[in-house]
């Protein structure tokens, strides 16, 4: 027996009418219809009626959603401690920016098992570049498919401080990718901030449009995963880092809830130190710790399917940044 086969349907307009009646006469559901994610205009009550089309949002490039860290690395001692703290406090993506010209290798990897994780290498000039490739070759079997030199081997698509921006660039880079060769990892980074709400739309939009540009270029849109990096702007950020640990928090459940593949959290202090603290780079990764190991939101598959409100405004968001995209391609 189907339990939901015992009740009836119900229609938006039988729903619409037990709201107006609950009101007793108060306010009208269209008063109430004053929040915004981005240019759209929320309304409280959602149904399936306002659904013109079946929405699927595609998969994502990883299983569950991980932890990355971001590290600007000038010396190599220092820079192998802020690996270990970073792999030992729960990353397994790491984006290095090595500013060194000369590193040594032997010392900045010294226990890191590179083929356990990602890594995104920045490098400083063709010297540094050369010595890293010998090192993998010395210390591995063959060159690491998922360490990644000046993101050569993986299509990095630009990235953009607003999300308006993030997709015309997913959409116009994102389609160089696809007729590129090879089948190379496609990393998108996506922008979050305060709103909620907003930043899972973001995130499912991003999927919509990605698919939306493989099946336009022939491709099923499950063929070629996007990796969606979610990273915070500092823009967003305030000067007071207590604030910023509360504000972090609900950034990343947000993430994790829309299904991003890569969360990367700033420390707390960063806008009075760009590196952070120890204890606040500490409480940053601590806070996607929490969510996975306490609450185990990442077992949680598409938390937001059956919500109609997501589902509708993540579709106009791609509709209307698609659009734009075709203006412009045409213009």
């Amino acid at each position: 027996m189907k339990l939901f086969e015992e009740f009836q349907p119900v229609s938006k307009e039988e729903w619409l009418q037990k709201v107006t009646s609950d009101l007793k006469g108060k306010k009208s559901i269209e008063e109430l219809s004053t929040a915004k994610v981005g240019c759209q205009v929320v309304s409280p009550f959602y149904h399936s009626d306002d659904l013109t089309e079946q929405i699927d949002i595609p998969s994502t490039g990883y299983s569950s959603t991980i932890l990355g860290v971001e590290l600007t690395i000038n010396n190599d001692e220092i820079g192998n401690k802020l690996i270990l703290e970073s792999l030992e406090g729960g990353a397994s993506f790491l984006k290095l920016k090595i500013k060194n010209a000369s590193p040594d290798f032997k010392i900045l990897f010294i226990g890191v098992m590179l083929d356990l994780i990602t890594v995104v290498a920045e490098l400083d000039g063709e010297r540094a570049s050369q010595s890293c490739k010998e090192y993998i070759q010395s210390h591995y079997d063959d060159t690491l498919s998922n360490f990644i030199f000046n993101a050569a081997g993986a299509h990095f698509i630009k990235t953009e401080k607003s999300v308006g921006a993030s997709f015309q660039s997913l959409l116009s880079d994102g389609s160089k990718v696809i007729l590129s060769e090879g089948d190379s990892s496609t990393f998108f980074q996506l922008p979050i901030g305060h709103n909620y709400i907003e930043n899972i739309c973001a995130i499912q939009a991003t999927r919509l449009l990605w698919a939306n540009l493989l099946e336009a270029h022939g491709y099923d849109h499950n063929s070629r995963a996007l990796n969606i990096i979610c990273f915070v702007p500092s823009e967003v950020l305030s000067s007071v880092q207590y604030d910023n640990m509360i504000s972090l928090t609900q950034m990343a459940m947000s993430a994790m809830s829309g299904g991003a593949d890569i969360i990367m959290l700033p420390p707390s202090d960063v806008m009075s130190n760009p590196e952070g603290k120890e204890n606040t780079r500490r409480i940053s990764r601590n806070i996607y710790n929490l969510m996975t190991m306490e609450a185990h939101m990442h077992r949680v598959q598409s938390p937001t399917d059956g919500s109609y409100l997501f589902d509708k405004v993540s579709a106009n968001l791609a509709r209307r940044n698609w659009n734009q995209f075709i203006k412009n391609q045409e213009v």
